[in-house]
C-alpha cells in the first residue's frame, strides 16, 4: 500500500519537482509526450469531468494556485495563458496546447484510494475503509457491521458530523467532500483566498455552498473530481448536472 501511495505521489504531486506531472509541466508544446498508464488514466477522467461540468472543472490552473500560495512555484514563470489545454492520444500520448501547469490535487487522492481498493480486492481483503485526506472508500463490513462515515458540519469548530453515510449492504462506496472551510489564506489586502479557482475569473471561487459531498458506487477518482467540480459551481447548477447524470 505504501508503494502504491509513493508511486502515485511521484506521478501526480505538484509539490515534487521530479514528479511526472511536474516534468510534463516543463515540456514543450505541440509535441507527443509519452506518459504513464496512471497519468493517462487520471487525465482521461479529468477530461471527462471537465466536459460534464462545462469547463467548471479545470486541472490546468496550477500557475494560479501557485500565485495564491496553495502550491510551489519552483521559481518559474507564473503567467497564465488565456486558453489552451491538452490532447490525449491512444497509446499513452499527450500533446500540450498551453504553457499552463497541470494541478492534479483535486483528483489524485481519489485515484490513489481507488488503486489501493483494487489492490485489496485482488488480494481477497474485501472488508476495508481507506481514507486519504478525506477521500474515502468503504467496502465490505466492519466486524459484520456497516461502515459509518460522518460528514463534518462545516460550521462546527469540532468534528461534529452533520450526516452519516453507511454501506448497509456491505457494498463498495466512495465518498469525497470538497469545501473552502479548511484550505484558505488571508492575502496581503486582508482578503480571503481559497484553494478552488474559478477558471473564468482566475480567482478564488465565491461559493454558495459550504461543502459538497459526492457518493459513488463506481469510482473514487470520479467522486473526487465531481466533488471539486460541484464545489466550483452554483448549488442549482451542480444539482442539475448531478441529477441529469445520475450522480
Amino acid at each position: 500500500i505504501i508503494k502504491i501511495i509513493d508511486h502515485i505521489d511521484l506521478v501526480a504531486s505538484n509539490y515534487k519537482i521530479n514528479s511526472e506531472i511536474a516534468i510534463v509541466n516543463t515540456e514543450p508544446l505541440n509535441v507527443e509526450l509519452l506518459i504513464s498508464d496512471d497519468l493517462y488514466n487520471i487525465l482521461n477522467i479529468a477530461e471527462d469531468i471537465s466536459r460534464l461540468s462545462n469547463g467548471a472543472y479545470n486541472i490546468m490552473l496550477g500557475k494560479v494556485s501557485s500565485k495564491l500560495g496553495f502550491a510551489p512555484d519552483f521559481d518559474m514563470d507564473l503567467i497564465q495563458d488565456n486558453d489552451g489545454g491538452y490532447l490525449l492520444i491512444n497509446n499513452n500520448k499527450l500533446i500540450k496546447k498551453s504553457t499552463n501547469w497541470f494541478d492534479l490535487s483535486s483528483i489524485a487522492k481519489g485515484y490513489a484510494v481507488q488503486r489501493i481498493h483494487d489492490y485489496l480486492i485482488k488480494n481477497n481483503l474485501p472488508n476495508h475503509l481507506i481514507d486519504i485526506g478525506g477521500e474515502v472508500i468503504i467496502n465490505g463490513t466492519n466486524y459484520s457491521e456497516p461502515w459509518k462515515i460522518g460528514i463534518q458540519d462545516p460550521n462546527s469548530v469540532t468534528s461534529n458530523p452533520i450526516y452519516i453515510i453507511k454501506n448497509t449492504n456491505a457494498s463498495f462506496l466512495s465518498i469525497a467532500t470538497s469545501g473552502e472551510y479548511r484550505n484558505f489564506k488571508t492575502n496581503s489586502l486582508g482578503l480571503i483566498d481559497t484553494h478552488t479557482i474559478n477558471p473564468n475569473s482566475l480567482r478564488s471561487i465565491k461559493p454558495d455552498s459550504l461543502s459538497v459531498t459526492v457518493i459513488s458506487s463506481k469510482s473514487a477518482t470520479y467522486a473526487d473530481g465531481y466533488a471539486a467540480a460541484f464545489n466550483a459551481m452554483s448549488v442549482n447548477k451542480s444539482l442539475e448536472i448531478a441529477n441529469a447524470n445520475d450522480i
